[in-house]
This record gives C-alpha cells, sequence and structure tokens, in this order.
C-alpha cells in the first residue's frame, strides 16, 4: 500500500509550524506586588513607598497557599510585562531580522 504524500506533506507542515511558534515566541511576564512574605497585596503599597515590592512571574512562576514562588526579583529583559490585573507594562520586543535576531551588512 503506498502512502500518501498528502499525509506526509500535513505532518511536515504542522511540524514546522510548530517548530517555528517555539522560535519566535517571546516570553510574557507578570508583575506582582508582595509582602515580606510573599504574599500579594495591592500595587499601590509597592509604587508610593509602601512596604510592598515587585516580583516578576514568567511561565513557572505561582502562589502556593498564597505565597509566591518561582519569580524573579529584578525586571527581565526580554518578553512583555503585565501587570497581575493584566495591563501592559511593558511590549515584548520586536526582532526584525531572520532566526538569530541580529544583522549585519559589510562592504560600502
Amino acid at each position: 500500500m503506498k502512502k500518501s504524500s498528502k499525509i506526509q506533506l500535513g505532518v511536515v507542515s504542522a511540524f514546522s509550524a510548530m517548530l517555528m511558534a517555539g522560535c519566535s515566541s517571546t516570553p510574557t511576564y507578570t508583575r506582582h506586588c508582595v509582602d515580606a512574605q510573599g504574599r500579594a497585596i495591592p500595587d499601590q503599597q509597592c509604587s508610593r513607598g509602601g512596604a510592598g515590592r515587585f516580583i516578576y512571574m514568567g511561565s513557572g512562576g505561582r502562589f502556593v497557599n498564597g505565597v509566591a514562588s518561582g519569580y524573579s526579583n529584578s525586571m527581565p529583559a526580554d518578553g512583555a510585562i503585565k501587570s497581575s490585573s493584566g495591563t501592559t507594562i511593558r511590549s515584548a520586543p520586536t526582532s526584525r531580522s531572520g532566526f538569530g535576531g541580529r544583522s549585519s551588512s559589510f562592504g560600502g
């Protein structure tokens, strides 16, 4: 029995799309205001000289029993940042070249 080239092409196309999506995706981080114990508190307590501090959570971050886990204390250099309410704080940087994200030219 001969395999259909349409099925093989469909599998290759789906795999290629999945691979390209993985290459071009940029992370999104969520900024949370937490107290000294790592519990979420209102953002105003971080931005107006209160007792809180901002933390940044990527896909691995979460709150376990109300306490932050899997976060960074410093703002990540890459990706988009959203507030805990979903407001965009910083959009993801855009890449203007191919796979490497950098370009150069030689000559004159």
